[in-house]
């Protein structure tokens, strides 16, 4: 059953999934008329998933389920990534691209690939107070709080320069 992402219990479950482009208006469209068809209907083992959908910063679209009314089989999960894999060849974009990493800069969302960011920070074009996003949270109180985060902060400070003491 469908409920607004605004009504969504902090503790619900989120599967995140990066665009390797910006979003235009008629992609987000089209991506919350799927969605929203999709968790009216999304189902485990015959219980209704309160679930729900959000759009964020033209380049993330999350998928949240509230687990306290029903959980989500590995069959009802096969099926959302099976409707985003559908929309990303709908709109020719590609959801599960893992080695574009974005960074937030001047206001906008700029990725850059995996394998130069050793470079990238040893350059300097990239610093430890960079802010990236944390696409690997677990619940949408932690998206809330840890969307966005500082380079030192997360995963991707393994990618900083060694300090030589």
């Amino acid at each position: 059953m469908y409920t607004p992402i605004e009504n969504m219990p902090p503790n619900s479950r989120v599967w995140v999934y990066q665009s390797n482009r910006k979003l235009n208006w008629d992609d987000e469209k089209a991506i919350a008329e799927t969605l929203k068809q999709f968790c009216s209907q999304w189902a485990a083992h015959g219980a209704d998933l309160q679930a729900s959908f959000g759009v964020y910063h033209h380049r993330f679209v999350m998928l949240a389920v509230n687990e306290e009314m029903a959980s989500p089989s590995g069959c009802s999960i096969d099926s959302s990534t099976h409707v985003i894999r559908n929309l990303g060849q709908q709109l020719d974009i590609d959801f599960f691209d893992r080695n574009e990493i974005p960074f937030l800069q001047d206001g906008d969302i700029v990725t850059f690939p995996l394998s130069d960011l050793k470079k990238l920070f040893a350059d300097g074009r990239l610093n430890e107070s960079a802010i990236t996003f944390n696409s690997l949270v677990a619940t949408l109180g932690e998206w809330r709080a840890q969307s966005q985060v500082k380079v030192l902060d997360c995963w991707v400070k393994r990618y900083l320069p060694k300090v030589v003491a």
